[in-house]
């Protein structure tokens, strides 16, 4: 028995690496899978080489002649492993309680945003109606609203989305213009419209003159431009109910 004393380091070590590579290139966070691995871990690079010493004590109060050689190595493989394998079992249970603390968390206020009301409902709507104040020759009925499963902050699921009312990329390579007086009005009116759905107006790009940004802590993006296209993205959003 005492012969596994290196391999039970071997195959603890090997299960710790393994979780902490899953864990890694996973979801960064400990799964069941990971703790498991981790304890499997930590009872074999330590029980064997603690069965292994509470046998050798056994048998030396009962032989004294009894070589210490094996108590000692053991003593030796236990204070490694437990270096070893205890750090990586504090350092996962301390990962797992702050992981279970964060999904303990609410939902931001940002990520409550709509409350019970139907978000891709309200922003559809807010994309129809900030494409009618640019006057856009764009249907609205045609634009897309798109939804992706996302996790919130506390880890719990929700839901991202994207209103998208553009024209087809037609590579065109013309330089972006100045807003004219009467376009200037149209973005005013997008502003305040926007000003009442809590987003606010970034300063105008120079860069993209052509564009009117918002910003808010519930969107990730807002777009409206001279030429009548509205995009508007959202954060990740706590489901309805």
């Amino acid at each position: 028995m005492a012969l596994l004393m290196p391999v039970a380091l071997v195959v603890g070590f090997a299960f710790q690496l393994g979780a902490s590579l899953q864990q890694t290139f996973g979801s960064g966070e400990p799964t069941p899978g990971t703790t498991l691995a981790v304890l499997l871990g930590v009872a074999i690079a330590v029980g064997i080489p603690a069965a292994v010493l509470v046998v050798e004590v056994r048998e030396r109060r009962e032989d004294r002649s009894r070589s210490s050689a094996a108590m000692i190595a053991a003593i030796v493989v236990l204070c490694i492993a437990g270096a070893l394998d205890g750090t990586a079992l504090l350092n996962t249970i301390g990962t797992t309680a702050q992981h279970a603390q964060r999904r303990a968390q609410p939902a931001t206020a940002a990520e409550r945003h709509f409350g019970d009301r139907d978000a891709s409902g309200e922003l559809r709507e807010l994309g129809s109606r900030t494409a009618a104040l640019l006057q856009s020759d764009l249907d609205p009925a045609g634009a897309e609203v798109t939804r992706q499963e996302c996790p919130l902050r506390n880890d719990q699921p929700g839901t991202s989305f994207i209103y998208d009312l553009r024209r087809p990329d037609e590579g065109s390579t013309a330089a972006p213009t100045a807003p004219t007086a009467e376009e200037r009005t149209r973005f005013d009116a997008v502003a305040a419209l926007w000003s009442g759905a809590g987003i606010s107006q970034d300063p105008p790009s120079t860069e993209h003159p052509e564009e009117l940004n918002g910003s808010s802590p519930w969107t990730v993006r807002a777009v409206a431009t001279t030429s009548g296209e509205v995009f508007i993205s959202t954060e990740c959003l706590a489901d309805r109910g």
